[in-house]
């Protein structure tokens, strides 16, 4: 069936069904770590505050916590879809 709704690669069929399945554990954990979008943004927002800027603003132990906890999600997730990748296409 997915054959007939995206046509071409099949790689390409393949990245885009463990997306697609993968796409409420991705959410899932986003609640997990950052309990809103909002919480989502504010640690987006400390990755792209360089460091000076947040220790004057008196804000580095959150930008810290902040940068870290985006990239333990980024790693956890990305972590899970390879996982799933390799798991459901030897």
């Amino acid at each position: 069936m997915l054959e007939q709704l995206v046509p071409g690669d099949p790689v390409v069929r393949e990245y885009l069904q463990v997306l697609v399945f993968g796409l409420p554990f991705i959410l899932m954990m986003g609640k997990l770590f950052f309990g809103s979008w909002a919480g989502f943004f504010e640690c987006v927002r400390f990755l792209l505050t360089p460091d000076v800027v947040s220790i004057l603003r008196g804000e580095w132990g959150a930008d810290q916590r902040g940068t870290a906890k985006l990239f333990l999600f980024l790693a956890i997730t990305a972590g899970a879809l390879y996982s799933a990748h390799s798991h459901f296409f030897p």
